[in-house]
């Protein structure tokens, strides 16, 4: 008898291509092979008769190739196969001696739906541990939709349209695309219990071809495994952790905030724990430095190194209500307290001892949970100044065992049931000038900005009355104005105010060449914008139309040039150079920054803007400044004050900032 062997697609295979070529040898029984009678029919059309393709299976790698007692056959069918199609192969031929064989096999190609590859737990499996669950989805063809994927857990949501839900949010829980396919792994915040359970999932292609299908196993644990984080602490709001870290400027002190944890059930009691590292890289790897309660959200960090910066992290930390008491601890500011360094056991504990004998429990709460040895999680309710006192249901707890340990192994207060944000912030306590000024709000505003002396300064104008004094604006129009009056020349003095006198000349000069401008004062200090948190963007990017980038609200204010009646500022604009950048890395910018100067009162500070105009009154740009340059004169007077200018694009927020034009 003849014999079938090396078929392409494989007997049985259930993902062949749409495009395959059926492939198989006939292997000769020793009499020889009668070519004549050899009918191939796939899927009940014929394709091979005598040695001739039929119309639509002679494609270009159809062939028919007797090697020695092998014949090999390749049928190239020019049309594909239909997706999910079950393709069975049939064979026909005799031998020289007249005796027929009748082979056959079958094979199916790929689904138009996902595949699913893997699942763990399998279906009918038996789980002792503690388990996670896993899937991998494939589909070589249209791919697969994250968006699409949902899986129940005993009827309940796991994974809703490829979002996890909370409580099946472990800390390994992830959904990750793969090459023409992706993985979801669940951690359900409670391990599972005993019991049966009933996975269904169901995943979609990217055009809505669907797979749906169920799983069940069974869990049956040696001993309970209790949840790593129980209960479930969260914090208020959006935002996680550690909110900012401001230096206060005396040198060796930090401010701490951070947001308000809460407790997500009524059985439990939350807190937050403060990590402090001068690494940011190893904070998490080391225990947490203090404690605060739930009330509390920030504190100051004292006894710091001057000029060394410091890393701060904050997570919520729940036990159940009651267990721990933070009486005894060292308080280092209200509601905050120094978590102790571990202590050590001075005689042997066995399995069910309720005292624990230590070197001291000085700085150790009044009653919390404790781990032994890195291994064993405990409770006490009460403590002597060398001992814990544990209840009789207080060994072995969080899925640990009770062991027996001896003189010198470690005792420490247990953070495991604590979130795992990773949230950093950095800060480094340095001296500012004047920090017992009272200009601090809130940590913030050690630059000098109040300049209220300089700007009460006053010089009484010419009143163009005097035979010296014509008005030049007269003068320049062919007009003569040379009143007279009684009394001293120089405002009804003998003496000279050289200082008057000298700003005098440039008020007038100013006034022939300068131009009116609006001068906004940016906001040093105030009610502190929303936006202004430890993940607020970079200062260069100003996105917030509460505070335009400043981190106080409204950002800017007005100023009002009294002397004049249009309430604006005469500066002059200098000859500046206005060039056009066309770069391979940027767009066409305009480079344009000028230099003007102006008296000296108002006082301009940096970052200052002035809102300039054209000759017909419109607005021509905004600039801000960059730097200030003061002429001093004499007995510590300016005269003029030189600034330095950058012309800001039309599409900055600024140009929003609410002013008025006054007159």
């Amino acid at each position: 008898m003849l014999s079938l062997s090396g078929q392409s697609p494989a007997e049985g295979e259930k993902r062949a291509d749409i495009e395959s070529l059926i492939e198989f040898s006939i292997i000769d029984d020793g009499s020889g092979i009668d070519l004549n009678s050899l009918i191939v029919e796939v899927s009940g059309a014929r394709a091979i008769e005598g040695s001739t393709f039929k119309d639509g299976y002679d494609g270009t790698f159809s062939g028919i190739y007797l090697e020695g007692v092998v014949l090999s056959i390749v049928i190239d069918k020019e049309t594909p196969f239909d997706q999910g199609q079950t393709v069975l192969v049939k064979i026909q031929v005799k031998n020289l001696d007249g005796d027929f064989s009748n082979l056959e096999y079958v094979f199916k190609t790929t689904s138009p739906e996902p595949y699913l590859d893997i699942i763990s737990p399998e279906n009918k499996a038996l789980v002792q541990s503690d388990q996670v669950v896993f899937f991998e989805f494939s589909d070589e063809i249209d791919d697969v939709n994250l968006s699409s994927i949902n899986i129940l857990i005993n009827d309940l949501p796991a994974v809703t349209g490829g979002i996890f839900e909370p409580n099946y949010s472990g800390v390994s829980s992830s959904l990750k695309k793969t090459i023409n396919g992706a993985t979801v792994r669940i951690e359900p915040i409670e391990s599972f219990r005993d019991g049966f359970y009933k996975l269904f999932y169901s995943v979609s292609d990217l055009n809505g071809n669907t797979l749906t299908g169920t799983s069940l196993f069974t869990v049956d644990l040696p001993q309970v495994i209790l949840p790593s984080t129980f209960p479930q602490v969260d914090f208020e709001g959006f935002a996680q952790g550690i909110r900012r870290v401001a230096n206060v400027g005396n040198g060796d002190s930090l401010a701490v905030t951070w947001h308000k944890p809460i407790s997500r059930s009524y059985k439990g009691d939350s807190y937050a724990l403060i990590y402090e590292n001068e690494s940011r890289l190893n904070i998490f790897d080391t225990q947490a430095k203090y404690i605060a309660t739930s009330e509390v959200t920030s504190f100051l960090a004292t006894g710091l190194e001057t000029g060394k910066t410091m890393c701060y992290a904050v997570r919520g930390l729940e036990t159940f209500k009651e267990t721990v008491d933070l009486t005894g601890m060292e308080e280092v500011d209200e509601g905050v307290y120094l978590i102790p360094a571990p202590t050590q056991i001075t005689s042997q504990v066995l399995e069910n001892d309720t005292i624990i004998d230590v070197i001291s429990t000085e700085g150790f709460p009044a009653a919390g949970v404790l781990i032994l040895n890195s291994n064993e999680v405990i409770r006490y309710t009460a403590k002597t100044d060398t001992s814990f006192l544990i209840p009789t249901n207080g060994r072995g707890l969080n899925g640990t065992t009770q062991n027996i340990y001896l003189s010198g192994d470690s005792v420490e207060i247990f953070f495991g049931c604590q979130d795992q944000n990773t949230v950093i912030a950095m800060s480094t306590p340095t001296y500012s000038d004047g920090y017992q000024s009272d200009r601090e709000i809130e940590g913030v505003g050690l630059v000098v900005t109040d300049y209220e002396d300089n700007d009460r300064k006053f010089f009484q104008g010419f009143d163009f009355c005097g035979y010296h004094q014509a008005i030049p604006q007269d003068i320049f129009q062919g007009k003569n104005d040379c009143g007279s009056y009684l009394g001293g020349e120089f405002n009804g003095t003998r003496g000279m105010n050289l200082f008057d006198r000298m700003l005098n000349r440039e008020e007038v000069l100013l006034d022939q060449v300068g131009e009116p401008v609006i001068l906004l004062k940016r906001i040093w200090n105030g009610q502190t914008c929303s936006c202004a948190d430890s993940r607020r963007m970079h200062p260069k990017v100003r996105s917030c139309k509460k505070c335009f980038g400043t981190g106080y609200v409204g950002g800017y204010q007005q100023y009002d040039y009294l002397r004049r009646a249009d309430r604006r500022l005469m500066v002059m604009f200098g000859d500046t150079m206005e060039d056009l950048k066309l770069t391979s890395q940027s767009h066409l910018e305009q480079d344009y920054k000028p230099n003007c100067w102006t008296l000296p009162n108002p006082a301009i500070r940096d970052r200052d803007l002035l809102v300039r105009f054209d000759f017909n009154n419109d607005i021509e740009f905004i600039y801000e400044v960059l730097n200030i340059t003061k002429d001093k004169l004499f007995y510590r007077h300016y005269t003029r004050q030189r600034l330095s200018l950058q012309r800001m694009d039309k599409t900055d927020i600024i140009y929003t900032i609410p002013w008025e034009r006054k007159f």
